[in-house]
């Protein structure tokens, strides 16, 4: 535990670098850190400790993709399914590593009130991050010659989503 500890405080240290120093910086960072989860946890005697450090490479994963890719000159509605995808499937591959099953991250019809009411505590934080980032709309007007590609790729983003991972796309 000590360990992972040690990594979310790099993590921490990491994203204020990125954030309030340079974000190259932070790349360089998180690539560090990265590398480093990938050689502990596989030096890592302890089986089931290598699984939980091992796990802890997404989180670095997630800004190296978000920083490093050159989105500013694409439409917003592409960054979502260029970031996320080199992100599931590394998380796909995670899973087959450390021998989970969709279960065991989550993924399984259980007690439906419960998963509903989580569920819907989406709603709000979608309003509150609404509200902080004010992002700009997909389409400029509701037509369906600029509606279809978005509500296309945002209804397969929302089907994959519910079969295929956890994380919120």
């Amino acid at each position: 535990m000590l360990r992972a500890f040690i990594y979310l405080l790099a993590i921490i240290t990491a994203e204020v670098v990125t954030v309030v120093s340079q974000p190259l910086l932070g790349i360089v960072f998180h690539t560090i850190l990265l590398v480093a989860i990938i050689i502990d946890s596989a030096l890592i005697k302890n089986y089931s400790q290598g699984k939980l450090i091992l796990s802890l490479s997404v989180v670095p994963l997630i800004r190296i993709i978000s920083l490093a890719l050159p989105l500013a000159d694409l439409p917003q509605i592409w960054w979502y399914p260029i970031i996320y995808l080199p992100l599931l499937v590394a998380v796909v591959v995670l899973m087959r590593i450390i021998d989970y099953g969709p279960r065991d991250v989550g993924i399984s019809a259980g007690f439906l009130p419960v998963q509903l009411a989580v569920g819907l505590t989406g709603v709000g934080f979608g309003i509150i991050e609404y509200l902080i980032l004010r992002p700009e709309p997909f389409v400029s007007e509701l037509t369906w010659q600029l509606a279809w590609w978005p509500v296309l790729l945002m209804r397969s983003i929302a089907s994959k989503r519910h079969l295929s991972t956890p994380f919120t796309l």
